[in-house]
C-alpha cells in the first residue's frame, strides 16, 4: 500500500513538473506549441493568431495573423487602393529565421511604395518543405483568393522535380486526370489524418510536445552531436538548403505534373517564377516554352559573394542554411525592380501627369 501511495505521488509530482515547466516555456516564449492545425480542405494550416517562436539559425519571435497566414492581417478583399504581391514558396519564404521587421517582403513594400507612390503588401503565404506542385495547391485552394497584382512563385530544381509530394496523409495532392489538373482531397481518409486529428489539442496546446518534436527532427538532420558538443562536435556536411551558387546544374528532364502547373499558371499574367537556386537549362526552356515570366535571384545572390557575403552563412551560429539578415534587404530590392521592370508594378508618374497624386492615399 505505502509503494502505491509512492509511486502516486511521484506521478502527481512529476505531472505538475512538466506542468509548470510547459507553462514556463510559453511564457517566457522559449518555445511555442505547435502553430498548425490540419484543415480537411488544405492540410496543415496555420492557426490564426498563434504565436511562434524559433531558434534555429536565427530567431524569430511573431505569430500567423487572423486569417491563417504570416505577416500583417490583410482580408482577402480590398478595402482601398492598397496593392498586393503574394508569396509562395517553402522555409526560405517563410522566413522563420529573422524577425519579422527584417523579412524580405516588408523590404519589397517599401521599395514598392517608394518607386510607385502607391501603398503595397507583400503576403506570406511560404510553407515549410513546399516544393511546386504544395505551391500549385496553397495558391488554387487558398493564397489566389486574395487581391493582388502579382503572385510570385520561388522555387529552386528541386521544387520543379520534387522525389515526393510531402505528407500525402496529411496534404491534398496534385493530379493529372488526362490533361486537367486535379487536387484529390482523399487524405482526409488516411489513418494518419485520423491520428493528428486525435492528438491535434494537445500538440497545439504543449510547448513540451513541440519540445519533442524538434529533437526528434534534430536528431533525425544528424545535428545533436553539434547542438550537445558544439566546437568539439564532428564536423558534418553542410546542409544542402544553400548551395554553392557556383556548382553547375545537372541535365533533368521535369515532370508531366510541372509542366501543366506552369502551363497554368502562365495564363495569368500576373504570376511569376522566382528562381532561388540554380536552374538546368533544360528546366529553363520549359519554363519559357510554358511562357511563364521568371525573375533570376542568381545575380543579386552572386553579387552578394562577389563583394564577400555569404548569403547563406550565419555568423553567430556558425552554420550555412537559408537567406541570412544581410541577404533579406537585398533581395526585397531586388524583387520590387524586377517587378518594376516587368511592368507588373508602374512607377510613380510626375505631378503634372498625375494631378490627383498630392490628395490620393498613401
Amino acid at each position: 500500500m505505502r509503494s502505491v501511495k509512492t509511486f502516486l505521488v511521484f506521478g502527481l509530482a512529476l505531472m505538475a513538473t512538466l506542468v509548470g515547466l510547459d507553462v514556463y516555456l510559453q511564457l517566457a516564449e522559449i518555445q511555442t506549441p505547435m502553430e498548425t492545425r490540419i484543415d480537411q480542405r488544405l492540410g496543415p494550416t496555420y492557426i490564426p493568431n498563434k504565436k511562434i517562436t524559433r531558434f534555429t539559425e536565427g530567431f524569430f519571435i511573431g505569430s500567423a495573423n487572423a486569417y491563417g497566414y504570416m505577416g500583417p492581417s490583410i482580408p482577402p478583399a480590398r478595402s482601398g487602393l492598397e496593392r498586393r504581391v503574394l508569396l509562395l514558396g517553402d522555409s526560405f519564404v517563410l522566413g522563420h529565421t529573422v524577425l519579422p521587421r527584417h523579412y524580405f517582403g516588408r523590404w519589397l513594400e517599401a521599395r514598392l511604395r517608394e518607386v510607385s507612390g502607391e501603398v503595397y503588401h507583400a503576403l506570406n503565404f511560404g510553407k515549410a518543405d513546399f516544393n511546386f506542385w504544395n505551391m500549385y495547391q496553397y495558391y488554387k485552394d487558398f493564397a489566389g483568393g486574395f487581391d493582388h497584382e502579382a503572385a510570385l512563385f520561388f522555387v529552386g530544381a528541386g521544387d520543379l522535380i520534387p522525389a515526393r509530394q510531402i505528407a500525402t496523409d496529411l496534404y491534398p495532392v496534385v493530379r493529372l486526370d488526362g490533361d486537367a489538373l486535379v487536387i484529390d482531397r482523399s487524405f482526409r481518409n488516411s489513418r494518419t489524418f485520423g491520428f493528428y486529428k486525435t492528438i491535434e489539442p494537445i500538440m497545439t496546446n504543449s510547448a513540451l510536445l513541440r519540445l519533442m518534436f524538434n529533437a526528434f527532427k534534430m536528431v533525425k538532420r544528424g545535428e545533436l552531436a553539434s547542438v550537445v558538443l558544439d566546437r568539439f562536435a564532428p564536423k558534418r556536411q553542410e546542409s544542402d538548403e544553400g548551395p554553392d551558387p557556383g556548382t553547375p546544374p545537372q541535365a533533368v528532364e521535369m515532370p508531366a505534373l510541372s509542366r501543366a502547373i506552369l502551363r497554368d499558371l502562365a495564363r495569368d499574367p500576373r504570376n511569376v517564377l522566382v528562381i532561388q537556386r540554380s536552374l538546368a537549362k533544360e528546366l529553363r526552356d520549359e519554363v519559357r516554352a510554358a511562357g511563364l515570366p521568371m525573375i533570376d535571384l542568381g545575380a543579386c545572390l552572386d553579387s552578394l559573394q562577389a563583394a564577400g557575403q555569404d548569403p547563406y552563412y550565419w555568423p553567430i551560429t556558425k552554420t550555412h542554411g537559408h537567406w541570412n539578415h544581410a541577404t533579406h534587404p537585398i533581395i526585397g530590392a531586388y524583387l520590387a525592380d524586377q517587378l518594376i521592370a516587368r511592368g507588373l508594378v508602374r512607377p510613380r508618374e510626375s505631378s503634372e501627369s498625375r494631378p490627383e497624386e498630392a490628395s490620393s492615399p498613401k
